[in-house]
């Protein structure tokens, strides 16, 4: 149990230290294929401006898999 509390702390204070977000994502990335993930993606939905909220959205997965989520608007 030690070890998890540990783990989880190691990337609490990391994804917390990143300074933009590709440092945040490649921590994720790195968290990811430790638990065994080969992809993983991560997403965030800024809600303002209300008109016209901005929307962003980092993975590794293949580009066709990345064309294909696009082109059938999955997001």
């Amino acid at each position: 149990m030690s070890s998890e509390i540990s783990w989880c702390q190691d990337y609490t204070y990391a994804l917390l230290g990143a300074k933009n977000e590709h440092e945040f994502f490649s921590v994720i990335g790195k968290a990811a294929r430790e638990l065994g993930f080969e992809y993983c993606a991560y997403g965030l939905r800024m809600p303002y401006p209300v008109s016209g909220p901005k929307t962003m959205l980092l993975n590794n997965y293949p580009a066709p898999w990345q064309a294909r989520y696009a082109s059938e608007n999955y997001l």
